[in-house]
């Protein structure tokens, strides 16, 4: 699913959304606190999305903060799902998917 479709449908869905091109831009966007959720894509240019969420991780081990991170992928093969929660992540969706799945999985997170 494209970016331009995510966030058209978080918008009218009341979200407000900030997009990264690449991995090491999506890092650098983070700070403990500063977001209710995050979805990543596993398939990024620069890191890729398990390593920027370890990477988040270790910067909010000690802080108290734990931001729910979604795994956004278009290629699930065996393996996928634990990989992505080994390194951090809460959650999985396997694109394409539907506004429903979406829905539910963002309903789950408090909002700030």
């Amino acid at each position: 699913m494209s970016r331009i479709f995510t966030e058209k449908l978080l918008v009218i869905l009341g979200y407000r959304a900030e997009f990264a091109s690449n991995g090491a831009t999506g890092l650098e966007l983070f700070a403990p606190g500063k977001y209710s959720a995050i979805l990543m894509d596993l398939h990024m240019p620069r890191m890729d999305g398990l390593e920027v969420t370890r990477k988040i991780r270790e910067i909010e081990a000690g802080t108290g903060s734990h931001v729910p991170i979604i795994a956004l992928t278009a290629n699930v093969i065996p393996g996928n799902r634990e990989d992505c929660f080994a390194a951090g992540m809460d959650d999985f969706i396997s694109k394409p998917f539907r506004r429903e799945e979406l829905v539910a999985k963002l309903a789950r997170v408090p909002m700030r």
